[in-house]
């Protein structure tokens, strides 16, 4: 089977491999979201806590954040009722009504 690159994956040019672009695709569209998401909640935190937290996902009104330590989760749940507001004012964010903290180890 020849190699192929992800532009060629990407852009569909190779018809059978259809279902499986669509599912690269959708995992480097959400991939980036991701990024973008953790840029703009890093945002509306401390340069001391910014590095501690990534978001995962955004599902319905929940968006669910990563620790990287449960002293960092802890911390972090006790500033929900303060950063959900301003969460909500970002576009991304404006139907936000749960935030879910989880302790994710980051491999070293």
């Amino acid at each position: 089977m020849p190699s192929r690159n992800i532009d060629e994956i990407l852009s569909n040019r190779h018809s059978g491999r259809s279902s499986a672009a669509n599912q690269l695709a959708r995992l480097v569209r959400h991939t980036e979201e991701r990024a973008s998401w953790t840029s703009q909640f890093r945002a509306l935190l401390s340069q001391e806590e910014a590095p501690r937290f990534e978001v995962a996902n955004k599902r319905g009104a929940i968006l669910t954040v990563h620790a990287t330590s449960a002293a960092w989760a802890n911390r972090l749940r006790f500033r929900v009722p303060e950063l959900l507001p301003a969460l909500q004012r970002l576009q991304d964010f404006s139907n936000i009504e749960q935030i879910r903290i989880r302790t994710a180890h980051r491999p070293r």
